[in-house]
Protein backbone atom coordinates (compact mmCIF):
# COMPACT_ATOMS: atom_id res chain seq x y z
CA UNK A 1 0.00 0.00 0.00
CA UNK A 2 1.16 3.52 -0.75
CA UNK A 3 1.29 6.52 1.55
CA UNK A 4 -1.27 9.29 1.49
CA UNK A 5 1.18 11.59 -0.31
CA UNK A 6 1.79 9.04 -3.06
CA UNK A 7 -1.93 8.39 -3.43
CA UNK A 8 -2.62 12.13 -3.68
CA UNK A 9 0.03 12.53 -6.41
CA UNK A 10 -1.46 9.67 -8.44
CA UNK A 11 -5.00 11.03 -8.11
CA UNK A 12 -3.89 14.54 -9.11
CA UNK A 13 -2.12 13.10 -12.15
CA UNK A 14 -5.22 11.18 -13.24
CA UNK A 15 -7.46 14.21 -12.74
CA UNK A 16 -5.06 16.48 -14.63
CA UNK A 17 -4.90 14.03 -17.55
CA UNK A 18 -8.69 13.94 -17.83
CA UNK A 19 -9.04 17.72 -17.56
CA UNK A 20 -6.39 18.37 -20.22
CA UNK A 21 -8.07 15.88 -22.54
CA UNK A 22 -11.46 17.51 -22.06
CA UNK A 23 -10.03 21.01 -22.48
CA UNK A 24 -8.55 20.02 -25.88
CA UNK A 25 -11.84 18.76 -27.27
CA UNK A 26 -12.53 19.88 -30.86
CA UNK A 27 -14.09 23.30 -31.23
CA UNK A 28 -15.78 22.28 -34.49
CA UNK A 29 -17.60 19.22 -35.77
CA UNK A 30 -15.02 18.57 -38.45
CA UNK A 31 -14.00 14.92 -38.81
CA UNK A 32 -10.53 16.06 -39.83
CA UNK A 33 -10.16 17.90 -36.53
CA UNK A 34 -11.50 15.01 -34.46
CA UNK A 35 -9.65 12.12 -36.11
CA UNK A 36 -6.55 13.86 -37.55
CA UNK A 37 -6.17 16.98 -35.36
CA UNK A 38 -6.47 19.06 -38.57
CA UNK A 39 -3.17 17.54 -39.77
CA UNK A 40 -1.13 20.24 -38.03
CA UNK A 41 0.59 18.30 -35.25
CA UNK A 42 4.37 18.80 -34.97
CA UNK A 43 6.78 15.89 -35.25
CA UNK A 44 8.05 15.96 -31.61
CA UNK A 45 4.49 15.60 -30.34
CA UNK A 46 3.72 12.84 -32.83
CA UNK A 47 6.92 10.97 -31.91
CA UNK A 48 6.23 11.26 -28.18
CA UNK A 49 2.66 10.02 -28.70
CA UNK A 50 3.90 7.01 -30.68
CA UNK A 51 6.36 6.22 -27.91
CA UNK A 52 3.70 6.40 -25.20
CA UNK A 53 1.33 4.31 -27.33
CA UNK A 54 3.86 1.47 -27.53
CA UNK A 55 5.48 1.72 -24.09
CA UNK A 56 2.92 1.02 -21.38
CA UNK A 57 2.37 -1.04 -18.26
CA UNK A 58 3.08 -4.11 -20.40
CA UNK A 59 6.72 -3.04 -20.47
CA UNK A 60 7.14 -1.37 -17.08
CA UNK A 61 5.32 -4.14 -15.21
CA UNK A 62 5.21 -7.27 -17.36
CA UNK A 63 8.39 -7.23 -19.43
CA UNK A 64 10.43 -5.66 -16.63
CA UNK A 65 9.44 -8.46 -14.27
CA UNK A 66 10.12 -11.11 -16.92
CA UNK A 67 13.51 -9.56 -17.64
CA UNK A 68 14.35 -9.61 -13.94
CA UNK A 69 13.42 -13.29 -13.65
CA UNK A 70 14.73 -14.71 -16.94
CA UNK A 71 17.18 -12.14 -18.28
CA UNK A 72 17.58 -9.98 -21.39
CA UNK A 73 16.06 -12.61 -23.68
CA UNK A 74 12.69 -10.91 -23.22
CA UNK A 75 14.06 -7.82 -24.93
CA UNK A 76 14.82 -9.57 -28.23
CA UNK A 77 11.37 -8.83 -29.61
CA UNK A 78 11.82 -5.12 -28.89
CA UNK A 79 15.14 -5.04 -30.75
CA UNK A 80 13.35 -6.31 -33.84
CA UNK A 81 10.88 -3.44 -33.63
CA UNK A 82 13.66 -1.02 -34.51
CA UNK A 83 13.90 -2.44 -38.04
CA UNK A 84 10.15 -2.40 -38.63
CA UNK A 85 9.81 1.16 -37.38
CA UNK A 86 12.56 2.34 -39.73
CA UNK A 87 10.80 0.64 -42.65
CA UNK A 88 7.57 2.32 -41.61
CA UNK A 89 9.22 5.74 -41.42
CA UNK A 90 11.19 5.52 -44.68
CA UNK A 91 8.83 3.53 -46.91
CA UNK A 92 5.23 3.64 -45.76
CA UNK A 93 4.87 7.05 -44.10
CA UNK A 94 5.99 9.00 -47.22
CA UNK A 95 3.46 6.98 -49.24
CA UNK A 96 0.69 7.75 -46.75
CA UNK A 97 1.52 11.45 -46.77
CA UNK A 98 1.73 11.60 -50.54
CA UNK A 99 -1.63 9.90 -51.04
CA UNK A 100 -3.20 11.56 -47.95
CA UNK A 101 -4.19 8.23 -46.48
CA UNK A 102 -5.01 8.00 -42.80
CA UNK A 103 -5.08 4.26 -42.13
CA UNK A 104 -4.04 0.99 -43.73
CA UNK A 105 -7.67 -0.21 -44.08
CA UNK A 106 -8.37 2.97 -46.04
CA UNK A 107 -5.58 2.07 -48.46
CA UNK A 108 -6.95 -1.45 -48.87
CA UNK A 109 -10.36 -0.04 -49.69
CA UNK A 110 -8.93 2.13 -52.45
CA UNK A 111 -6.68 -0.64 -53.72
CA UNK A 112 -9.16 -3.54 -53.48
CA UNK A 113 -12.68 -3.17 -52.06
CA UNK A 114 -14.70 -1.95 -49.05
CA UNK A 115 -15.04 -5.56 -47.89
CA UNK A 116 -11.25 -5.85 -47.61
CA UNK A 117 -11.18 -2.66 -45.54
CA UNK A 118 -13.88 -3.94 -43.20
CA UNK A 119 -12.15 -7.29 -42.75
CA UNK A 120 -8.78 -5.75 -41.83
CA UNK A 121 -10.41 -3.21 -39.51
CA UNK A 122 -12.24 -6.05 -37.76
CA UNK A 123 -9.01 -8.01 -37.26
CA UNK A 124 -7.19 -4.89 -36.05
CA UNK A 125 -9.88 -4.15 -33.46
CA UNK A 126 -9.83 -7.73 -32.17
CA UNK A 127 -6.03 -7.73 -31.95
CA UNK A 128 -6.01 -4.39 -30.14
CA UNK A 129 -8.66 -5.46 -27.63
CA UNK A 130 -7.36 -8.92 -26.77
CA UNK A 131 -3.60 -8.36 -27.13
CA UNK A 132 -2.42 -4.83 -26.51
CA UNK A 133 -5.26 -2.97 -24.79
CA UNK A 134 -6.37 -5.97 -22.75
CA UNK A 135 -2.88 -6.67 -21.43
CA UNK A 136 -2.26 -2.98 -20.72
CA UNK A 137 -5.49 -2.68 -18.76
CA UNK A 138 -4.77 -5.81 -16.76
CA UNK A 139 -1.21 -4.72 -15.94
CA UNK A 140 -2.51 -1.33 -14.80
CA UNK A 141 -5.20 -3.05 -12.73
CA UNK A 142 -2.54 -5.21 -11.08
CA UNK A 143 -0.66 -2.07 -10.06
CA UNK A 144 -3.84 -0.48 -8.69
CA UNK A 145 -4.56 -3.61 -6.66
CA UNK A 146 -1.05 -3.63 -5.22
CA UNK A 147 -1.00 0.08 -4.40
CA UNK A 148 -4.59 0.79 -3.37
CA UNK A 149 -6.05 -2.64 -2.65
CA UNK A 150 -8.74 -2.24 -5.33
CA UNK A 151 -9.86 -5.49 -6.94
CA UNK A 152 -8.84 -6.15 -10.53
CA UNK A 153 -12.28 -5.84 -12.13
CA UNK A 154 -12.98 -2.49 -10.48
CA UNK A 155 -9.55 -1.23 -11.53
CA UNK A 156 -10.15 -2.36 -15.11
CA UNK A 157 -13.42 -0.47 -15.30
CA UNK A 158 -11.90 2.63 -13.68
CA UNK A 159 -8.92 2.79 -16.03
CA UNK A 160 -11.08 2.14 -19.09
CA UNK A 161 -13.56 4.84 -18.02
CA UNK A 162 -10.86 7.47 -17.41
CA UNK A 163 -9.07 6.76 -20.67
CA UNK A 164 -12.25 6.49 -22.71
CA UNK A 165 -13.64 9.74 -21.34
CA UNK A 166 -10.97 12.11 -22.63
CA UNK A 167 -10.33 10.00 -25.75
CA UNK A 168 -13.94 10.05 -26.92
CA UNK A 169 -14.54 13.68 -26.01
CA UNK A 170 -11.17 15.12 -26.97
CA UNK A 171 -10.33 13.23 -30.14
CA UNK A 172 -6.84 12.73 -31.54
CA UNK A 173 -5.42 16.04 -30.31
CA UNK A 174 -6.33 15.24 -26.71
CA UNK A 175 -4.79 11.79 -27.00
CA UNK A 176 -1.55 13.08 -28.51
CA UNK A 177 -1.06 15.87 -25.97
CA UNK A 178 -1.77 13.67 -22.95
CA UNK A 179 0.50 10.94 -24.28
CA UNK A 180 3.29 13.47 -24.79
CA UNK A 181 3.03 14.33 -21.10
CA UNK A 182 2.98 10.62 -20.26
CA UNK A 183 6.15 10.10 -22.30
CA UNK A 184 7.99 12.54 -20.05
CA UNK A 185 6.73 10.70 -16.98
CA UNK A 186 7.62 7.28 -18.42
CA UNK A 187 11.18 8.26 -19.32
CA UNK A 188 11.79 10.33 -16.20
CA UNK A 189 10.33 7.70 -13.88
CA UNK A 190 12.26 4.86 -15.50
CA UNK A 191 15.55 6.75 -15.28
CA UNK A 192 14.86 7.73 -11.67
CA UNK A 193 14.03 4.15 -10.66
CA UNK A 194 17.19 2.87 -12.35
CA UNK A 195 19.41 5.42 -10.59
CA UNK A 196 17.83 4.82 -7.17
CA UNK A 197 18.08 1.04 -7.58
CA UNK A 198 21.74 1.28 -8.56
CA UNK A 199 22.48 3.46 -5.53
CA UNK A 200 20.71 0.96 -3.25
CA UNK A 201 22.83 -2.03 -4.35
CA UNK A 202 25.62 -1.52 -1.75
CA UNK A 203 23.00 -1.72 1.00
CA UNK A 204 22.23 -5.26 -0.21
CA UNK A 205 25.87 -6.32 -0.25
CA UNK A 206 26.35 -5.88 -4.02
CA UNK A 207 29.44 -3.87 -4.98
CA UNK A 208 30.39 -5.04 -8.47
CA UNK A 209 28.98 -6.59 -11.64
CA UNK A 210 29.84 -10.15 -10.67
CA UNK A 211 27.96 -9.91 -7.38
CA UNK A 212 25.01 -8.39 -9.22
CA UNK A 213 24.96 -11.32 -11.66
CA UNK A 214 25.02 -13.78 -8.78
CA UNK A 215 22.11 -12.02 -7.08
CA UNK A 216 19.56 -11.82 -9.90
CA UNK A 217 17.10 -14.73 -10.22
CA UNK A 218 18.65 -16.51 -13.26
CA UNK A 219 21.70 -17.06 -11.06
CA UNK A 220 20.04 -17.05 -7.68
CA UNK A 221 17.73 -19.91 -8.65
CA UNK A 222 20.77 -22.11 -9.32
CA UNK A 223 22.58 -21.35 -6.10
CA UNK A 224 24.39 -18.32 -7.44
CA UNK A 225 25.72 -19.90 -10.63
CA UNK A 226 24.37 -19.74 -14.17
CA UNK A 227 26.48 -22.05 -16.37
CA UNK A 228 25.26 -20.31 -19.52
CA UNK A 229 26.62 -16.91 -18.50
CA UNK A 230 30.39 -16.37 -18.51
CA UNK A 231 31.80 -14.91 -15.32
CA UNK A 232 34.28 -12.07 -15.16
CA UNK A 233 37.63 -13.30 -16.61
CA UNK A 234 40.38 -13.87 -14.06
CA UNK A 235 38.04 -13.81 -11.07
CA UNK A 236 38.65 -16.30 -8.27
CA UNK A 237 35.53 -15.50 -6.28
CA UNK A 238 33.17 -18.04 -4.80
CA UNK A 239 30.92 -17.72 -7.86
CA UNK A 240 33.65 -18.68 -10.32
CA UNK A 241 34.82 -21.55 -8.12
CA UNK A 242 31.23 -22.76 -7.94
CA UNK A 243 31.04 -22.71 -11.73
CA UNK A 244 34.15 -24.88 -11.97
CA UNK A 245 32.75 -27.23 -9.32
CA UNK A 246 29.46 -27.51 -11.23
CA UNK A 247 31.25 -28.39 -14.47
CA UNK A 248 33.50 -30.96 -12.75
CA UNK A 249 30.62 -32.75 -11.04
CA UNK A 250 28.53 -32.71 -14.20
CA UNK A 251 31.38 -34.31 -16.18
CA UNK A 252 31.98 -36.97 -13.54
CA UNK A 253 28.29 -37.85 -13.43
CA UNK A 254 28.03 -38.07 -17.21
CA UNK A 255 31.01 -40.46 -17.40
CA UNK A 256 29.75 -42.76 -14.64
CA UNK A 257 28.16 -46.22 -15.25
CA UNK A 258 24.45 -46.60 -15.81
CA UNK A 259 21.74 -47.51 -18.32
CA UNK A 260 19.45 -45.25 -20.29
CA UNK A 261 16.69 -45.61 -17.69
CA UNK A 262 18.95 -44.85 -14.78
CA UNK A 263 19.23 -41.34 -13.43
CA UNK A 264 21.67 -39.97 -10.98
CA UNK A 265 21.56 -36.74 -9.07
CA UNK A 266 24.58 -34.63 -8.29
CA UNK A 267 24.47 -31.53 -6.19
CA UNK A 268 26.62 -28.50 -5.94
CA UNK A 269 26.64 -25.44 -3.78
CA UNK A 270 27.12 -21.94 -5.11
CA UNK A 271 27.92 -18.69 -3.39
CA UNK A 272 25.39 -15.91 -3.48
CA UNK A 273 26.42 -12.26 -3.55
CA UNK A 274 29.97 -13.10 -2.53
CA UNK A 275 29.10 -14.30 0.99
CA UNK A 276 28.96 -17.64 2.77
CA UNK A 277 25.28 -18.30 2.13
CA UNK A 278 25.03 -21.47 0.06
CA UNK A 279 22.02 -23.34 -1.25
CA UNK A 280 22.11 -26.92 -2.61
CA UNK A 281 20.64 -27.46 -6.05
CA UNK A 282 20.07 -30.88 -7.62
CA UNK A 283 21.04 -31.59 -11.20
CA UNK A 284 19.67 -34.72 -12.86
CA UNK A 285 21.88 -36.29 -15.51
CA UNK A 286 20.66 -39.08 -17.76
CA UNK A 287 23.46 -41.56 -18.60
CA UNK A 288 23.76 -43.09 -22.01
CA UNK A 289 22.96 -41.63 -25.42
Amino acid sequence: MVSNVDAAIILVYLAATVLVGLWLRPKTNSTSEYFLASRNLKWPVVGAALFASNISTIHLVGLAASGYKEGLVWGNFEWGAVVTLLILAWVFVPFYLRTRLSTLPEFLEKRYSPACRAFLAFLAILAALFIHIGMSLYAGAAVFKLMFGVDVMTSLLLIAAITGLYTIVGGLRAVVVTETFQTVLLLGGSILITVLAWQALPEKGIHNLEELRAAVPPLHAQGGVNPHRPMVPGSQSDSSRSTQNWKRQLTQSAQGPGSQDEQQSSSYTGAQRGNAVRQPVSLKVVHGA
